[in-house]
């Protein structure tokens, strides 16, 4: 294909308009002009008047037409940041967002030797939690084997594979296969959209469905989680879970019911949703 000349200027405000139905066509456009040209983003301001090269042009042509058909950002550029880190994502793994902060938030000031992440994906939430608690040990369980494979990447390059260990199977079957072990720290961001939910192209359409969809209710998998952490959380421990929006109540009660004797209580998050459980020995706060 022949491109016709453009600087670099040109390139950026043609990929604006192409990504015009994108929430951040502008960030898009940048973000897949740099992969495309390998410059970074003070770079392509030095250079906004040079020529791009042809072969740069189209490269970014096939991405700009990725992103067009609703592809998310971080899967085409196979990173995303979560905590100021970035880790490897891919079509088989959960994209980090950024609610999800939550969770480390809560956990950064505690004594933690032990951790465990129910559904780990990407290890975004089992890696950090290591990394904030440098004296700490854990384990990832996923059900998906292409989530553990990202995960695998993600601890090797974050250099925590000595204190960690990833391991597959279901919510379900955690009681008996960690059975005997305790754990000071448990996390989990489980699926919690009902099935039939209307989710945006970006999502619904690349993203799997068995790390965003839980049954009808939404709720399946935190039924299941909350049975674990009742087997597996430390008299002393503390479990925070993720939430959806609109899951205030009725994930509180799922996890008031199973862990009787412990504080049960949900968070909510900057734009004031409900966004996540905290279950605390009583007396905790």
């Amino acid at each position: 294909m022949i491109f016709r000349k453009e600087t670099f200027a040109d390139a950026l405000a043609r990929g604006r308009r192409r990504l015009k139905d994108s929430p951040t066509p502008e960030l898009d456009a940048r973000i897949l002009l740099s992969l495309a040209s390998g410059h970074d983003h003070a770079s392509l301001i030095a250079n906004d008047r040079e020529e791009v090269p042809e072969e740069v042009l189209e490269r970014y042509a096939a991405l700009l037409t990725r992103r067009r058909a609703g592809e998310p950002i971080a899967y085409i550029t196979g990173r995303q940041e979560f905590w100021s880190r970035d880790f490897s994502v891919g079509p088989g793994v959960l994209i980090p967002r950024p609610e999800t902060e939550m969770l480390i938030e809560a956990s950064e000031k505690l004594h933690v030797e032990t951790i465990l992440d129910l559904g780990t994906g990407s290890g975004c939430l089992l890696i950090t939690a290591l990394l904030e608690h440098p004296q700490a040990t854990g384990i990832g369980i996923d059900v998906s084997g292409e989530a553990l494979q990202i995960a695998e990447r993600n601890r090797q390059v974050l250099r925590v594979a000595d204190r960690s260990e990833l391991q597959k199977m279901r919510f379900a079957d955690t009681p008996m296969m960690l059975r005997g072990q305790l754990f000071d720290l448990i996390l989990a961001n489980p699926p919690y959209i009902p099935e039939g939910a209307d989710l945006p192209v970006s999502v619904k359409g690349f993203e799997p469905a068995s790390a965003l969809t839980s049954g009808q209710d939404g709720l399946e998998a935190h039924r299941e989680v909350a049975n674990a952490i009742a087997h597996l959380l430390a008299p002393s421990g503390s479990a925070f879970i993720e939430i959806g929006h609109d899951q205030g109540e009725t994930a509180e009660a799922i996890y008031r019911d199973a862990l009787f004797g412990k504080d049960v209580r949900t968070h909510l998050d900057a734009a004031g949703h409900p966004r996540m459980v905290a279950v605390r020995p009583k007396g905790a706060l």
